[in-house]
C-alpha cells in the first residue's frame, strides 16, 4: 500500500516538476524578449511583475523537486561519527521535524489560497490574480509534506524492524 501511495506521489511530483521546467523556460524566453525590446526602446510593461510571479512558482517547485530527489544539503559532521542506531534515530527526528514544518506551511498556504480565491488580490500594474500562485505554493508544500511523511514512515518502520 505504501508503495502505491509513493508511486502516486512520485507521479504527481513529476508532473509538477515538468510544469516548473516549462515555467523556467518561459521565464528565460520572456526575459530575453524583454531585454531585446528594452534595448530597442520598446520596453514590455509589467515584465518585473511577471518575472517575479514566475520566479516564486519556480523556486517552490524546485524545492519540491529537490526534496523528491533527496537533493537538500545535509551536514553530518557530528552525526556521521555517532553509532548507526543513533544516526537512524536522528534521521527519524529530522524527518519528523521537517514533516511538522512542511505540514504547518502547507496548512497556512491552503488557507491563504482559499482566502485569495474568495476575495482575489491582483498585481499592481497588470492586474494578474495572485490566487493561482498561492495555489501552486500550496500544492508544492502538500506534495513536499507527503514525500517527507513517506520517508518518515519508511525510516520509522526500518528502525522498529531492527529493534524487534
Amino acid at each position: 500500500m505504501l508503495a502505491n501511495i509513493e508511486k502516486l506521489i512520485n507521479r504527481l511530483t513529476g508532473i509538477i516538476s515538468r510544469i516548473g521546467q516549462v515555467l523556467l523556460f518561459s521565464m528565460v524566453i520572456f526575459i530575453c524578449i524583454s531585454v531585446v525590446l528594452r534595448n530597442a526602446n520598446h520596453p514590455l510593461i509589467g515584465n518585473i511583475e511577471i518575472t517575479t510571479l514566475l520566479m516564486v512558482a519556480i523556486v517552490n517547485i524546485g524545492m519540491l523537486y529537490a526534496q523528491s530527489q533527496e537533493g537538500h544539503i545535509k551536514i553530518g559532521l557530528v552525526i556521521d561519527k555517532l553509532p548507526h542506531r543513533i544516526q537512524q534515530l536522528m534521521d527519524i527526528i529530522e524527518s519528523l521535524l521537517t514533516l511538522i514544518v512542511t505540514f504547518i506551511i502547507m496548512l497556512v498556504y491552503y488557507n491563504v489560497s482559499i482566502r485569495f480565491f474568495q476575495s482575489p488580490e491582483y498585481t499592481d500594474l497588470l492586474g494578474i490574480p495572485l490566487y493561482p500562485l498561492k495555489f501552486i505554493i500550496f500544492v508544492s508544500f502538500l506534495l513536499w509534506t507527503l514525500i517527507v511523511a513517506m520517508k518518515f514512515l519508511k525510516k520509522l518502520i526500518s528502525f522498529l524492524k531492527l529493534e524487534g
